[in-house]
């Protein structure tokens, strides 16, 4: 680390530059750096599930349940923490999400409808 420069880049922190490159030199050949662990805090991560449900009662013994669900109803992504390679062309910026996969938190928005005929 250099002395005295911010880790956060002069014009705020984006996706392209969340840590200031110009802080950071590459030690010596043999020696280690100065740089403490968790220096940068990545991206908080928000996600807003929410979900309906509505019951029906058709006769006596029968009823109809309708329930919808929507998972990060308002599709924020949910970008994952910065390079932090420094020999790497892409140090300091956030080339990922946290879950490239279909399910779970920091997906994009889906809606989940189920129908229900109790009796």
């Amino acid at each position: 680390m250099i002395a005295g420069v911010s880790l956060i880049p002069t014009n705020g922190q984006t996706i392209q530059q969340w840590i200031n490159p110009a802080a950071f030199v590459t030690p010596a050949d043999g020696t280690w750096g100065n740089a403490g662990r968790n220096l940068v805090r990545a991206p908080g991560i928000w996600q807003a599930d929410v979900s309906m449900r509505k019951k029906l009662a058709l006769t006596e013994h029968a009823s109809l349940e309708f329930h919808v669900a929507a998972f990060n109803l308002f599709n924020r992504a949910q970008l994952g923490s910065p390079n932090g390679d420094i020999s790497s062309p892409t140090f300091g910026r956030i080339t990922n999400t946290i879950n490239p996969g279909a399910t779970g938190t920091g997906t994009p928005r889906q809606f989940q409808f189920m129908l229900r005929l109790s009796y």
